[in-house]
């Protein structure tokens, strides 16, 4: 779910003003200009063949506690959660671009949004 500056306000902007709305990519997102560093440094590199990248920010949106907001999104899920560098990480696994790319995601929601889901500027 890539984002720019002007479609986090409408898009990530609802999520963030009300936590309880559940989504299907478990509150995962892109920033369009690391979408971008991530197509450079693909078409720069010299890997042989074709590889494929799953991409993402490095926070989940709204600064939610992915775990408990997965359960309480999906109570009857039986999905075992993987330990996460911090409780408000992304559930996308970046690793690969970052072994073989060397990208790693350097833009949030927080960039463009307040807690609330209201724009910064």
């Amino acid at each position: 779910w890539v984002q720019d500056a002007d479609s986090y306000p409408q898009q990530l902007g609802r999520f963030l003003a009300d936590p309880s709305l559940a989504v299907a990519n478990g509150w995962s997102y892109l920033d369009a200009a690391d979408l971008a560093d991530a197509i450079r440094l693909a078409v720069e590199c010299d890997l042989p063949g074709h590889e494929v990248f799953f991409l993402a920010a490095a926070d989940a949106m709204g600064g939610r506690d992915l775990h408990e907001s997965w359960r309480a999104a999906y109570p009857d899920s039986g999905t075992v959660p993987r330990p996460l560098p911090r409780p408000d990480a992304s559930p996308i696994d970046c690793r690969k671009a970052a072994a073989l790319l060397g990208w790693r995601p350097t833009r949030s929601w927080r960039d463009h949004l307040t807690d609330d889901g209201l724009p910064l500027r």
